[in-house]
């Protein structure tokens, strides 16, 4: 079976109780992740299966809670998504009185920078083709666009490349003709 493959997960707290799996309780789990709780904030409530156990049934493809897990960490990571302009907007704590002087509050203004990277990290690697860093890769020959060349200098240009490898392969080649 497919569990026994899977790393062994351990979690701080462990109920001793092997839950029964139920949709009742894959939703519960599941709406609980995309309100922005962690698994291990949720296996510390009494009635919720370890930590281990949700892993095993999430990782497990085959298992029903595999695809709810998934489309959870989906929204969730969504969800964080709209945090990050309140969180970036919310100014009101960063300032603080001591001594009746108004100063900075820079761990507050650091906490926040954390809270923004840290959904940021979550969103890019749970949806990487919408929040993902994307690159663009534009390809040249000779300073032109290769989808510039009409089909006829593609044409010369992959025969003066292969007439090259097959000189190479013959040991053949000039200083010239390496630079095709």
């Amino acid at each position: 079976m497919l569990t026994n493959l899977l790393p062994k997960f351990v979690s701080e707290t462990s109920n001793n109780c092997m839950p029964v799996y139920s949709d009742k309780l894959a939703q519960t789990i599941c709406t609980r992740m995309i309100m922005g709780e962690s698994v291990i904030s949720i296996c510390k409530d009494k009635d919720m299966p370890s930590a281990d156990t949700i892993y095993r049934w999430a990782f497990n493809k085959e298992h029903p809670f595999a695809e709810l897990y998934k489309r959870a960490r989906e929204i969730q990571a969504e969800k964080y998504v709209d945090e990050i302009m309140t969180i970036a907007d919310d100014s009101s704590e960063d300032y603080k009185e001591i001594n009746g002087k108004r100063i900075v509050d820079n761990e507050n203004i650091q906490r926040a920078r954390l809270r923004v990277d840290t959904r940021k990290w979550v969103a890019c690697k749970v949806l990487p083709k919408i929040y993902g860093e994307k690159s663009q890769v534009d390809l040249t020959t000779d300073g032109k666009a290769i989808e510039s060349f009409t089909d006829e200098e593609r044409l010369a240009r992959m025969s003066a490349i292969l007439d090259q490898a097959r000189k190479r392969r013959a040991g053949q080649t000039s200083e010239s003709e390496s630079d095709v």
